[in-house]
């Protein structure tokens, strides 16, 4: 990839496309595979690595598919 310089404080999110090609890569690299579940639920709720490393299994709702962060 490119080498693309940002002020520290900008965020800019992923686009779809970036999203997509990002997990693609994972899921073929047998090194970063193991990490598609949780780029995947990191992706879809917007938590922050802490709060994702601090989930347990009941912050988990399967019957309405939620996540609760403590």
């Amino acid at each position: 990839m490119e080498n693309i310089k940002q002020d520290a404080g900008e965020k800019i999110p992923l686009s779809e496309d970036e999203i997509k090609r990002l997990i693609d890569f994972c899921i073929n690299s047998g090194t970063y595979s193991a990490y598609v579940l949780f780029l995947t639920i990191a992706i879809g709720t917007c938590l922050r690595c802490g709060e994702l490393t601090d989930l347990t299994w009941g912050n988990i709702d399967m019957k309405n598919r939620t996540i609760r962060d403590s």
